[in-house]
């Protein structure tokens, strides 16, 4: 009886999931859509972050157009940037409950039901590089964690890569080189290891949505942010910003950039799945690429908009060191409260891929086709489209 109950608790869940993403796809045909206008893509892509970003301009775009072209239109998608179906917070179960099919996925917003994420978040100092992080990411989930593909599994969805943003940087109206120069002033973080890192030096780490940076630094709510530099068109900094201090405080990398919902991966077909993993690649080192390309055409404009870059004092960089060596014990301590299991090898285990993917990717310095086939061949190659997933 009990059995029962709970097979009809998820069936009238997956169908109420199907409702409303059939409402809402009604609901935004009827406004947008001019006269003899129809939406015939089979499947919905919910995307929090805007059109402009390069998760949206560099992953999804591209890849949706790929395994549309070669499914031969089987694999037709709607894509809906900015929140437009889900939110940040309400992705993952929007996934699992079929609202969408697939979505990109923050990692961290998840800290219970995604502990291996948090712990990836955790991880932000002790990266720099960016395609190679991405990489390295990738492959573990992928290849190395069953833990963490079980994860997925038990939050209904499918991980199918993740990407690295490049180097957050201090960004305010003065040139914060030293730690004194930080020491009480308020200071905008994406929480976690860079709130530790805040901290450590004497700052104040103020969490508030990328949203209100703008009118944060505009009114003097908050003294600087810290986000990449390519961000800065994405978050208006010209008129509010005027000095970056190029300050290497680790990157972003607690993703999932496409991540399926189970009820969708498992209607696909093998063949289907296969297209999807064959260029799936598009997501992690597309992504990465698209943050590299952006971080250097933002940081030839700087100079002709009059924002200084300046290099910090070797106390600052000194204090970052050591920060990093002795954040590597409560990254091990959080991880094991959050019931990961020899979180110390995790951690090894990254070291070594990074170290992997430098290696592999010297020959083919700005050639990011070459690093993404790479990928490819490295990863998505190796799985299985009849079991990965399921």
């Amino acid at each position: 009886m009990k059995k029962g109950k709970k097979s009809m608790h998820t069936k009238n869940k997956t169908l109420s999931g199907a409702l409303k993403k059939f409402l809402f796809s009604c609901l935004l045909a009827l406004t947008i859509a001019s006269p003899g206008t129809a939406i015939a893509a089979k499947y919905t892509a919910a995307v929090f972050v805007g059109p402009y970003h390069a998760v949206v301009n560099n992953g999804y775009k591209p890849y949706l157009e790929q395994i549309k072209q070669a499914s031969g239109g089987e694999l037709d998608f709607n894509l809906y940037p900015g929140g437009a179906l889900l939110g940040a917070r309400e992705t993952l179960s929007g996934l699992r409950d079929g609202v969408a099919d697939i979505g990109f996925i923050v990692s961290a917003y998840h800290p219970a039901e995604l502990p291996y994420g948090s712990l990836l978040a955790d991880m932000a100092l002790m990266a720099n590089s960016t395609l190679e992080t991405s990489a390295a990411v990738t492959e573990i989930l992928m290849l190395d964690c069953e833990p963490c593909q079980q994860e997925f599994r038990r939050n209904g969805v499918v991980y199918l890569g993740s990407y690295a943003t490049t180097s957050y940087n201090l960004i305010g109206k003065q040139p914060y080189q030293t730690v004194k120069s930080l020491q009480g002033k308020r200071v905008r973080t994406p929480g976690g290891a860079w709130d530790r890192w805040a901290r450590a030096i004497g700052a104040t780490p103020v969490n508030v949505p990328t949203s209100e940076i703008f009118e944060g630094l505009n009114r003097g709510a908050l003294d600087l942010v810290l986000i990449p530099t390519a961000d800065f068109d994405a978050y208006n900094l010209w008129d509010v910003a005027t000095h970056v201090t190029n300050l290497p405080t680790g990157v972003f990398f607690s993703s999932s950039t496409v991540t399926a919902g189970n009820d969708f991966w498992r209607s696909l077909s093998t063949d289907q799945r296969a297209t999807m993993l064959s260029h799936a690649a598009q997501t992690s080192i597309g992504v990465s690429s698209g943050y590299v390309s952006m971080n250097e055409k933002i940081s030839t404009r700087l100079a002709n908009k009059g924002i200084r870059v300046v290099e910090p004092a070797k106390g600052l960089m000194d204090a970052l060191d050591t920060h990093r060596s002795n954040d590597r014990k409560v990254i091990i301590k959080n991880a094991k409260e959050r019931g990961i299991k020899n979180p110390e090898a995790f951690l090894e285990n990254f070291e070594s891929k990074v170290a992997k993917y430098q290696k592999l990717f010297a020959d083919a310095e700005g050639d990011y086709d070459a690093k993404q086939a790479i990928v490819q061949r490295e990863i998505y190659d190796k799985l299985d489209p009849k079991t990965y997933g399921l």
